[in-house]
C-alpha cells in the first residue's frame, strides 16, 4: 500500500513541491535476468528522487538503492476461504472410519457361521444324542442370533455347551464395546458441528495442493518471489515454482482474486497487514467474513 499520504505533510513542512510518477510496468522492483524493474529501476535511473511505498528491504535491493529507517516489521502469511461447517447428511456413519465399518460388517458376516460350526462340533450334544436340524443347529438361526445381538436383541435359546457359550460371550462383549463407542462418538458429532480442516501452515497448504488440487498465488514482481526462490527450505521454493503470479489490480475491491479464493479454493500469499486491510475492505462491502489467515507467519521483513 502506498505511503504517498506522508508526502503532502513533508512537502508542506520542508517547503517543496513534488510530482508522483508511477512505474510503467506497475512493479515494485525485482531483478530479472540481471536487470531491475519497477520502482527500484526508477530510483536507480534517476527518474524519481525517492520511491514512497511499503518496500520490503532485501539484500539485493540494498546493493543498488538506499532505504530509510524501517517504519514497521511485517511477516508474510496467506489468506484462504474461511472453513465452513460440513454437511450432516451422512452424520450417522461419521463416528467410525471406513476401515472400522468394513471390519464390523466382515465380523458380523462371519460370526454366524463360526458360531454354528463351534456349536455343531461340540461333543456335548453328540454324547447326549441331542443333535438335530432345529434351533442353533441350523446355520440361519445362528446368523440371525448374532445379528440380533448386534442390534442388542437377545435370543430365546442359549447353547448348552461351554464352547458355544464362550463364542456368544465374546460376541456380546464385542457388541457392547462397539455400540457404546458408536453412541459416544455420535453424541459428540451431534454436539459439536464438524468444520473443514483449516490450512494452518505451509506444509498443510502444499499437502492439500497435492491431494485436493488447491492453488496459491502471490504478487508478481514483488520481493516475496526472491525470498521464496532463494530460500534454503524446499517447501518455499515449491511455493514460488507452482504459485500463480498476480498483479496489483487483482487484490483491489472487485478484483479477480476474491472469486478465485471463494470458489476455486485459491490461497493468496502477502504481507499480513495488507491481507488484513484486504479482508476489512471485503467485509465493508459484503458484510460477511469469507476469509481466514494461516497460523504460520514467515519471512519477517522490514
Amino acid at each position: 500500500y502506498p505511503l504517498c499520504a506522508l508526502s503532502p505533510t513533508t512537502s508542506y513542512k520542508l517547503n517543496f513541491t513534488y510530482v508522483v510518477k508511477e512505474p510503467e510496468d506497475g512493479l515494485w522492483g525485482l531483478k530479472v535476468n540481471g536487470e531491475w524493474n519497477g520502482l527500484i529501476k526508477q530510483v536507480m535511473d534517476g527518474d524519481v528522487v525517492m520511491a514512497a511505498a511499503a518496500f520490503a528491504v532485501s539484500h539485493e535491493r540494498q546493493q543498488v538503492v538506499n532505504f530509510t529507517v524501517p517504519i514497521d516489521l511485517q511477516p508474510y502469511t496467506f489468506m484462504y476461504r474461511r472453513p465452513t461447517t460440513l454437511s450432516r447428511a451422512v452424520l450417522f456413519i461419521d463416528p467410525f472410519t471406513p476401515l472400522v465399518w468394513v471390519c464390523i460388517a466382515a465380523m458380523t458376516a462371519i460370526i454366524g457361521p463360526i458360531f454354528w460350526l463351534v456349536h455343531r462340533s461340540s461333543y456335548v450334544y453328540k454324547y447326549h444324542d441331542t443333535v438335530n436340524e432345529y434351533g442353533l443347529f441350523k446355520m440361519s438361526n445362528c446368523i440371525w442370533y448374532c445379528y440380533g445381538a448386534m442390534l442388542q436383541q437377545g435370543g430365546t435359546i442359549l447353547p448348552e455347551a461351554d464352547s458355544g457359550r464362550m463364542v456368544v460371550g465374546f460376541w456380546w462383549l464385542f457388541v457392547m464395546v462397539t455400540v457404546t463407542t458408536y453412541s459416544g462418538n455420535l453424541v459428540a458429532f451431534l454436539t459439536f458441528p464438524q468444520i473443514e480442516f483449516p490450512i494452518a501452515s505451509i506444509d498443510i497448504l502444499i499437502k492439500r495442493g497435492f491431494e485436493d488440487g488447491i492453488t496459491w498465488g502471490l504478487l508478481g514482481g514483488s520481493v516475496i518471489e526472491t525470498y521464496l526462490s532463494e530460500a534454503e527450505d524446499a517447501k518455499f521454493q515449491h511455493l514460488e515454482e507452482m504459485g500463480v503470479k498476480h498483479v496489483e489490480s487483482d487484490s483491489i475491491p472487485g478484483g479477480s482474486i476474491f472469486p478465485m479464493i471463494k470458489e476455486d479454493d485459491h490461497v493468496y500469499i502477502e504481507w499480513k497487514s495488507k491481507l488484513e486491510m484486504i479482508m476489512k475492505e471485503q467485509y465493508n462491502i459484503t458484510g460477511l467474513c469469507d476469509y481466514a489467515f494461516g497460523k504460520e507467519d514467515f519471512f519477517l521483513n522490514e
